[in-house]
Formats: structure tokens, C-alpha cells, sequence
């Protein structure tokens, strides 16, 4: 058998005896199959490096001497050490799943965050604050670089940060057992716009979306803002660093003007990049990427990358955020009554789980006519209320989009053209829904798809649904351990929850809610 140790060891070996070829590669892993006895070995080269069938040769024979396994058959699999923001991206994300799987199921995509400049690529990783210091104590800044690292050539910085959260009731949540997902800032303006014709200038590379510089917090990290450059002002200072025998250095300080408002910015050129900077002019349209610190009480952004860009003619101001209505306009919740809930037995045992008394949640599922929230919008919300562990409340709705249902939607929830023809739209049944969801909990199975279309919604209409959120299906993947998937079918059954109707909103919303019920209510661990 050809253990992780033996592994190790061989690596070691070749790495000493290969030493010229093991400056232009790495392994990555090598895997043995012993029933085809074969051994697969993951190897990465530099680029411009030419990885000669000779040189692949004499690898496969040192392995074979090595080893000592008759008969054995290598098989190399070879690819250049490309550095992508999409693959550095697939990497992380499949190293979350191998070691903290439970950590990466509250994760969503725009909590990573990949830069690249040159040979130095530059990491961020958010985490919910509840999982902020385990990994910490796990030290997993370290070990998501060493990773890294041994699958490229290329230097890794990695940060793990905080996103904001509401500590009292994470504490809540811990204590009973349930992963959330906290609500996003309150935002009052839309907080991206799309820049155009971006051509990088210098250092690491610009997004072609630009967050609006009222958004920026002191806590921001690799992120892009753009605007009119003004005021540029050349500084100098003295390094402090060891063997910089009292050199003086440039830097430049400028202003950037967006619609929103303007942001002070220092930029430190290196040698490469002094003169590509000194061609900017005074109102150019510019892009820049960097993190933000706070000095004197004021933001101000630190530049790693510059782009030239076309700033949009038009950003759209902000919204002015509302408040609930007194009363219901178009769509009024109804009591909620079920056999199951109606038994004596219920009456007169009290729920006592200590989150379900102590919280009011809303238990949602929308129906959509696409899966991009940007282009595609809601045609119906199915929702309930669940109070005391009982669900006391539906509310459910469809409504007429701007354009017409796509065949395959119709198919997938059975909800036609026809049907809605004479609904009202998102813009009337919103303010309904945003009143129903006032002082709860918004639970949902894979929260992630249907908060985005809610959220985006409620910002274009001035309803910000800043509630704290729970995913059920991170839930049950927590509790329910020896089930072969976790679709809502697969975990309804395993808790002997009811599915009728499946993709029509408020059968979904009711069926998740009593999935929900009974996961946190219960000692549940299948």
C-alpha cells in the first residue's frame, strides 16, 4: 500500500535528485489506485517552460525505482501554472468543502475576492463573525496559503475578515444549534455601477464594477471605486524598513469624484509603475482597486491598481429608504390552521425551545423566471409565519412580470402566462411582504438564491430587508448527517414532512418551515 508518508518521502527524493527539473515544477498530488495498480501524479510547470517527454520520462523511472511496485503504471497529468481569478477562486472554495464543509455551505460568492499583480496574488476571505476565531485558532490564513502555494508558482497573501453581523443574536443562534446568515449593511444607494472600456494602467487589476464611494466602510478590502481623478499631489517620505539606508521615496495623494460623493486616495508606485502613473492627467476617468483604512477619523483608500475607464453617464441616485405601511395594501396574510398543529397534544404542550419562543420567523420560497436576480424577477412569494414553533400565518401572492414566462419556467412550477395576466407586479405586492417580514427572522432552504431577488427588489423600491437570516438547508446538512442529498424532497421525507405542490411558493414555504420546526426543536441527528 503507498501511504501519505511514502508519499512525502518520494517527493522529498525526487525534489533532491531532480533538483533543476523541481525548479520549473511541483507536484500537487499523487494518488495510487491499487486494484488497476497505477499511480496518477498532478504536475504543474512554470509557463515558458517547455515540459519535454524526455524530462516526463526520467520523472516516471525515478518513481518506479523509488517505489519498487511491479508492474506499476504512472500516469502524468500536466498543466501550466495558470493563474486565473476564476480558478484561484474554484481552489479556495474546494479546500473549504474538503476541511470546513459546514463553514463553506454559509458562504457565497462575492465572499471571495482574488487580485492578481504579477507574481503576487492577493486573497481575501469572508466569514460569518461566529467562525471568525475558530478558523483563527485553526490557523487558517497559513494553511489556505501553503495550499496555494503548492499548486502554483506564484506568492499568495491571504486574509480572513469579519463580515458585520448582529453578536447578541448570534449567541442566540449558537446556543440552539443553527448556522445563519446575517443580513448585509444597510444600504440607503444602489452600492455598484458597471464602468466601461477598462484598460489596466498598473499594479493589480481593476473589477469593471465600481462600488459607490458613500458605500465604502473602513473596513473594505481589494475592492474597486471609480471617478474623475483630481488633485494630484506628490509626497515624499524615508523608509523605515531594514536596508533602505535612509532612501527617500514618492508617493502621491488624489481625489476621486463619483456621483456619490469623494474619496481621498495615496497611491506607492514602484519602480515598474512610477512612470505608467505620471501619465495620468487631471480629470481623466479612472478606476482603481485597493483597501480602505480610517486616519482621523475619515476613510481614505489605499491603491494597489490602477485601470483607465468610461464612467457610465448616468449612475442612479440613491433611493430613499420607507417604512412600513399601518396596514395591508394588496395582499393580506391568512390564519394558518393544519390537523397536525390542531391536536390536543399541541394545545396543551407548550414548545420550549428557547430560540422558537423567543423569535418570530417568515418562511419563504419564491418563484422567479430565471436565476439571475440582475435580469430575471419574481412571479410569485409564498411565505408563512411561525411563531411559538407553530406556523400561525401564509402569505402568498403572484404576480405579473415585464416580460413573459419563459416555456421552461412554466414547466418547472406550473405557473403560465395566463395565470398572471391580470396580477398586480412586484411593485405593488412588495410593500405587503416587507410589512409580513417586520421584526423576524427570514429563513429560507438555500437562502442565498431567494434573498438576492428579494433584497435587489426591496433596494429598487426603497424596502431594505436587513433581517438577520437562517438557511435551512445548512441546518440540515448540520443534523441530518447519513442522507443521501439534501434537496427539500430528500430531507421532508427523512422527516416525515409532507411535500405537495412542490415548486409553487407558499407549499414549499410551509413544508420548510416544518422541516425547520423540527430541526431546531429537536436532537435530530439521522
Amino acid at each position: 500500500m503507498v501511504n501519505k508518508i511514502l508519499m512525502e518521502k518520494l517527493i522529498e527524493y525526487l525534489k533532491l535528485n531532480m533538483k533543476e527539473l523541481f525548479e520549473n515544477i511541483k507536484i500537487v498530488n499523487i494518488s495510487y489506485n491499487k486494484t488497476t495498480n497505477s499511480l496518477v501524479v498532478k504536475v504543474v510547470y512554470k509557463i515558458g517552460f517547455e515540459f519535454l517527454d524526455s524530462y516526463k520520462e526520467n520523472l516516471k523511472q525515478k518513481i518506479i525505482n523509488y517505489l519498487h511496485i511491479p508492474n506499476l503504471e504512472i500516469d502524468l497529468k500536466c498543466k501550466k501554472s495558470l493563474v486565473e481569478k476564476t480558478i484561484v477562486t474554484d481552489l479556495i472554495k474546494y479546500y473549504l468543502n474538503k476541511y470546513y464543509a459546514s463553514i463553506m455551505a454559509t458562504m457565497q460568492d462575492d465572499d471571495f475576492c482574488v487580485n492578481i499583480d504579477n507574481n503576487q496574488v492577493y486573497v481575501v476571505v469572508k466569514c460569518q463573525e461566529i467562525f471568525y476565531q475558530y478558523l483563527e485558532e485553526k490557523h487558517f490564513e497559513i494553511a489556505l496559503k501553503e495550499f496555494l502555494q503548492d499548486n502554483y508558482f506564484q506568492m499568495f497573501d491571504v486574509k480572513l475578515v469579519k463580515k458585520n453581523s448582529n453578536s447578541e443574536f448570534d449567541n442566540t443562534l449558537i446556543d440552539n444549534g443553527i448556522i445563519f446568515q446575517s443580513q448585509s449593511d444597510e444600504v440607503v444607494e444602489p452600492t455598484t455601477y458597471e464602468l466601461l472600456n477598462v484598460e489596466h494602467i498598473c499594479g493589480a487589476e481593476t473589477e469593471n464594477i465600481a462600488m459607490a464611494s458613500k458605500s465604502l466602510t473602513s473596513d473594505c478590502v481589494n475592492v474597486t471605486i471609480a471617478g474623475e481623478l483630481n488633485y494630484i499631489t506628490q509626497k515624499s517620505y524615508v523608509s523605515k524598513r531594514k536596508n533602505s539606508n535612509g532612501e527617500e521615496k514618492q508617493y502621491y495623494s488624489f481625489t476621486l469624484i463619483d456621483n456619490y460623493g469623494k474619496t481621498q486616495c495615496v497611491y506607492f508606485p514602484t519602480k515598474d509603475t512610477l512612470e505608467k502613473f505620471q501619465q495620468l492627467e487631471e480629470k481623466m476617468s479612472i478606476a482603481v482597486v485597493g483597501d480602505t483604512e480610517e486616519f482621523n477619523g475619515r476613510v481614505n483608500f489605499k491603491v494597489k491598481g490602477i485601470s483607465k475607464c468610461t464612467l457610465p453617464e448616468i449612475q442612479e441616485r440613491p433611493v430613499e429608504l420607507k417604512s412600513e405601511n399601518e396596514n395591508y395594501i394588496f395582499v393580506e396574510p391568512e390564519p394558518y390552521i393544519s390537523l397536525a398543529q390542531a391536536t390536543l397534544f399541541d394545545v396543551v404542550v407548550e414548545n420550549t425551545n428557547k430560540f422558537l419562543k423567543e423569535h418570530d420567523c417568515v418562511v419563504f420560497d419564491v418563484e422567479t423566471t430565471g436565476l439571475d436576480p440582475n435580469t430575471c424577477e419574481m412571479i410569485e412569494i409564498g411565505a408563512c409565519k411561525v411563531r411559538d414553533g407553530k406556523i400561525i400565518e401564509t402569505f402568498s401572492v403572484l404576480m405579473k412580470p415585464s416580460q413573459p414566462i419563459p416555456d421552461q419556467i412554466t414547466e418547472l412550477t406550473g405557473i403560465t402566462n395566463e395565470m398572471v395576466a391580470n396580477c398586480k407586479t412586484i411593485k405593488d405586492v412588495l410593500q405587503d411582504f416587507y410589512k409580513f417580514t417586520r421584526n423576524s427572522v427570514l429563513v429560507a432552504y438555500n437562502i442565498a438564491f431567494d434573498y438576492k431577488f428579494m433584497y435587489l427588489a426591496g433596494i429598487k423600491q426603497g424596502y431594505n430587508f436587513d433581517n438577520p437570516q437562517i438557511d435551512a438547508m445548512v441546518l440540515a446538512k448540520n443534523k441530518l448527517k447519513s442522507i443521501k442529498n439534501y434537496k427539500l424532497k430528500t430531507v421532508a421525507n427523512a422527516l416525515d414532512v409532507s411535500l405537495e405542490n412542490a415548486h409553487r411558493a407558499v407549499h414549499d414555504a410551509i413544508a420548510t418551515a416544518e422541516v425547520f420546526i423540527k430541526l431546531v426543536d429537536s436532537d435530530y441527528i439521522l
